[in-house]
């Protein structure tokens, strides 16, 4: 696992929360995550997980209104839960399918 993606996916993932520090659901998603995020910043991710805490706050509270978050929160839990090739095969995947989508 690329320990300096990942870290540097926690950073962000943090950093955009602080933007919405005042939003309890925020506050609370950070609390949930606070362990990965802190394994994740001092490169002791070593194998995917199999559990990243949070979904919830996107699904059922306030979190989704930040697309910015969510999609910090989607790349650092995809980076952590998969291995590295099937995370880049992935990402081409998907740069593929937006391509075809705005061809159009």
């Amino acid at each position: 696992m690329d320990q300096s993606k990942i870290k540097a996916l926690a950073i962000s993932l943090e950093q955009c929360a602080k933007k919405y520090q005042q939003d309890d659901d925020v506050r609370k998603l950070m609390y949930a995550l606070d362990d990965l995020i802190d394994r994740a910043k001092n490169m002791q991710i070593n194998c995917p997980v199999d559990h990243v805490p949070g979904d919830y706050f996107f699904t059922e509270k306030n979190c989704s209104s930040y697309s910015d978050l969510e999609s910090a929160y989607s790349k650092f839990k995809l980076q952590i839960t998969m291995e590295e090739s099937e995370y880049d095969d992935l990402i081409r995947w998907a740069e593929k399918q937006k391509e075809e989508i705005y061809k159009k």
